[in-house]
């Protein structure tokens, strides 16, 4: 009986362990939906050398994301198990993500590798729309 109950398991976590990550394409044009939390995080610039820490608008993934290259992007190292984003925003999703930081979202946006000192994160995302999970599926806004 133990065996089976074991064995049962091991199948469960082969099936379900592998549907937590979800493979996105960093570098097309493709829009992809995120899940996660509106949060500000913390790092060191590269570009001014010093070691003051300057907040950047970020999304903590509910589920963490691999991440894979189109060969023609240079700056591009593919990644598993990627936690959170750099989010790129306009300033009308800028006041958006003032407005619901903390908050469960679903953002719609274009993945691209960080090239410069100014990214924090290996891959940013240029967001296009957000949309409130406490709110249903009502749309908080279409960027333009």
């Amino acid at each position: 009986m133990k065996r089976t109950t074991l064995f049962s398991t091991l199948i469960f976590m082969i099936i379900i362990i592998p549907a937590t990550s979800k493979s996105y394409i960093c570098g097309s044009e493709i829009k992809f939906e995120f899940e996660g939390m509106l949060t500000t995080m913390s790092a060191s610039s590269l570009i001014t050398g010093d070691e003051k820490q300057h907040d950047y608008p970020a999304l903590l993934l509910q589920k963490p994301a691999s991440i894979t290259c189109k060969t023609e992007d240079e700056f591009c190292i593919p990644e598993s198990e990627i936690q959170f984003f750099q989010l790129v925003l306009n300033e009308e999703n800028w006041k958006i993500f003032k407005q619901h930081k903390g908050e469960i979202v679903a953002i719609f946006g274009t993945l691209y590798s960080a090239d410069n000192g100014y990214h924090y994160t290996p891959f940013l995302l240029h967001v296009n729309t957000i949309k409130s999970k406490k709110l249903g599926a009502k749309k908080l806004n279409k960027a333009r």
